[in-house]
């Protein structure tokens, strides 16, 4: 026994013969995508140190203790987020 699209077509085609149902072609639409997201156009810092927030850059700081502060704040706060600290001067990720 079939199912689906297939079954349809052919209960589809025994009652447009017997007269109990006109068959007209609709239109077909076309799928459209969904443009994506753009990423984000935050650049890494090139002095000081900067938060990370689940991988993207979101505050700069000029001090090392101002970003672990608020690094540590934000950790205590939002646990489920994964915060690192982007240190420009040596150009890697301290934590």
């Amino acid at each position: 026994m079939k199912t689906g699209i297939g079954r349809l077509r052919k209960f589809d085609a025994v009652l447009a013969r017997s007269g109990r149902l006109t068959l007209t072609k609709t239109p077909v639409t076309k799928l459209v995508r969904e443009p994506k997201m753009p990423k984000s156009s935050r650049n890494l810092p090139t002095s000081g140190y900067a938060i990370m927030i689940d991988g993207l850059v979101k505050t700069e700081f000029a001090t090392r203790d101002g970003v672990e502060i608020a690094a540590r704040d934000l950790k205590r706060r939002f646990p489920m987020l994964q915060v690192k600290i982007y240190d420009a001067a040596a150009g890697q990720i301290v934590a």
